[in-house]
């Protein structure tokens, strides 16, 4: 039944695309990154770093330090997806650019159309990219720009779709409030005759840290256009220096399988050099457990 139901949503993405508008068909969303997944949505509030291909480019303007980081994600039945990312902060204050590519592969899996007749074996890979900009305007507050790309291979078909995100942060003290606003864009895919509206969503979060940053907690609200409005929340908390504890909270609807709760741990060496390892995890339900692993550095 699992390889049945996977087998369905790839011949889905392969006959109608975008899938009437749902954010998951567009790969820049999916999440490869252990924050990701225990974040859920809330990972754009719960840190100023990027994460995977996600992030809010006003936020990069707080970004001080130079990185490189990797990630990986395991779902079921073979699928997987990775990401690699680097920040780097402009000279004499000048904002920070941020640039990640991404990976997804189905593997290969019997496909159904929606008939139900069979279509062989099929598979699907797709490579996604962004970059972005941030700037600190004035006082606590700062604006950015992203801009991203994702290509969907097929058998005899290749996908392909352009987005911008933007967004604007304030910070004062502890406090960060942001607004980002994600893919917007002309429809997906722009080389198809069968092309959908893509499906912008707004968000509207905060962050609070306290006791010198080790606990971190983080709320936002996010309504995308086809969907049902979705909050979501994240508590990050450092017993010791080094080990920090990821929750998060995640109210989508529309994907009744996945769990609400998302669980995460980073531990990070402090020196000359940051080095970072990171673990995620969210069950699917019956589908199975979604894991993430990734490493970064900062210098």
């Amino acid at each position: 039944m699992r390889s049945l139901a996977l087998a369905i949503s790839i011949a889905a993405i392969a006959v109608v695309p975008a899938a009437a508008q749902n954010s998951g068909v567009l790969y820049w969303n999916m999440p490869t990154t252990p924050a990701q997944l225990a974040f859920a949505a809330s990972s754009a509030a719960m840190s100023d770093e990027p994460q995977g291909l996600a992030a809010n480019p006003a936020a990069l303007a707080a970004v001080s330090w130079r990185s490189l980081s990797t990630a990986g994600v395991q779902w079921w039945e073979g699928i997987y997806g990775g990401s690699v990312g680097a920040t780097l902060p402009l000279a004499k204050r000048r904002g920070t650019v941020w640039a990640a590519l991404g990976y997804w592969s189905s593997g290969s899996m019997a496909g159904y159309d929606d008939r139900g007749a069979p279509l062989g074996n099929i598979s699907a890979q797709a490579v996604s990219g962004a970059a972005g900009y941030g700037y600190q305007l004035f006082g606590g507050f700062a604006a950015g720009l992203a801009l991203k790309f994702s290509a969907l291979t097929l058998p005899q078909r290749r996908d392909l779709g352009f987005a911008a995100d933007c967004g604007a942060q304030y910070r004062w003290r502890s406090l960060a409030a942001a607004l980002l606003v994600q893919d917007l864009g002309p429809k997906y895919p722009v080389n198809g005759a069968d092309r959908a509206t893509l499906p912008t969503a707004v968000s509207l979060g905060g962050r609070l840290s306290l006791w010198r940053e080790r606990i971190t907690v983080a709320a936002q609200y996010t309504a995308r256009d086809g969907e049902r409005p979705q909050p979501s929340a994240g508590l990050a908390v450092s017993p010791v220096p080094l080990i920090t504890v990821r929750v998060g909270l995640d109210g989508q609807r529309d994907r009744p399988q996945m769990s609400p709760l998302g669980l995460g741990l980073a531990v990070r060496t402090t020196g000359k050099q940051d080095y970072t390892i990171e673990y995620g995890y969210r069950s699917h339900g019956d589908l199975g457990r979604v894991q993430a692993l990734a490493l970064g550095i900062s210098f």
